[in-house]
C-alpha cells in the first residue's frame, strides 16, 4: 500500500463510455503498491472499498461493500479497477468506464464537472503489524442509511476485544440518547453497550475497519474508522 496519503479526484464519466485501453501490463510491484483499502467520499457520504490484485475482466477486482453500493450506486456490482497513465480507473465488467482518478500527491485539486459532483479517493494504510487493539482504537463514524449520525472516540484493550466509546459533541439528538459507553468484540461480532452492560447495537465486521448491521425498521448501520 502506498505510504503517503494518496488523494485522487474525479468527475463521474458517462456510464456508457468505453474504458481506456491505456491500462496495459503493469509490474507486480506497482500493482501491489497501488492495491489496498481506499476511502471514497463525495463530501457527504463515504465508505471504504478494497482494490485487490485478483484478475477480472477489464482489470482487477474491486471489493465494494454494501455501504459503498448504497452511497455510490454508479459502482454497481462487480466493479473492476485498472491503472491508466498513473491514475486509477474504475470500470464495470463490460469495460465501460465509471470513473477516473488522476494521481495527486499531498494535495486536493478541485475541478468543475458536468454534473457538478466530485469524488475523493484516499489511500488508507492499515499496517498489518498493528495489533487488534490498535486497529480498534481511534476515531469512528456511525452512519445510519448513509447519514452521519455520530462520531465516537474508541479506546481498546490490547487484544481488541473490549473497551469504551465516547460520543463527540454534535451527534444527532435521537442518536445521542442511546447511551453507548462500552463495547465488546468476539470474533467478527461487535456489541455496543450501555452503562449497565446491556447490548444496544450488534454489528458484524465487513472490513478490517468497518462494522455493519441493521436496526429495527431496516435502518442500515455502518461504523467505520476515520483516518482524517
Amino acid at each position: 500500500m502506498r505510504r503517503f496519503a494518496l488523494i485522487l479526484l474525479f468527475g463521474i464519466f458517462a456510464l456508457g463510455g468505453a474504458a481506456s485501453g491505456a491500462s496495459a501490463q503493469v509490474s507486480d510491484e506497482i500493482l501491489k503498491d497501488t492495491a489496498g483499502r481506499y476511502k471514497l467520499s463525495d463530501g457527504k457520504a463515504s465508505c471504504v472499498l478494497t482494490l485487490t490484485t485478483e484478475g477480472s475482466i477489464g482489470g482487477y477486482e474491486a471489493k465494494v461493500p454494501a455501504a459503498c453500493l448504497k452511497a455510490f450506486p454508479e459502482l454497481g456490482d462487480g466493479a473492476v479497477w485498472s491503472l491508466d497513465n498513473g491514475g486509477i480507473a474504475l470500470s464495470d465488467t463490460l469495460r465501460h468506464r465509471i470513473a477516473f482518478f488522476p494521481e495527486q500527491e499531498g494535495a486536493t485539486y478541485d475541478s468543475a464537472r458536468k454534473n457538478g459532483k466530485t469524488w475523493t479517493l484516499t489511500a488508507i494504510d492499515v499496517a498489518p503489524e498493528l495489533s487488534p487493539g490498535q486497529q480498534m482504537a481511534g476515531k469512528w463514524v456511525m452512519n445510519a442509511d448513509l447519514d452521519k449520525v455520530c462520531i465516537y472516540d474508541i479506546k481498546s484493550n490490547g487484544a481488541g476485544t473490549a473497551g469504551t466509546l465516547k460520543a463527540r459533541p454534535g451527534c444527532k439528538p435521537a442518536w445521542a440518547g442511546r447511551g453507548l459507553v462500552k463495547w465488546t468484540r468476539k470474533g467478527e461480532t461487535l456489541k455496543l453497550l450501555n452503562a449497565a452492560g446491556k447490548p444496544v447495537i450488534i454489528l458484524r465486521r465487513t472490513e478490517v475497519i468497518t462494522f455493519s448491521g441493521v436496526l429495527p425498521g431496516k435502518v442500515h448501520l455502518d461504523l467505520q474508522k476515520d483516518f482524517d
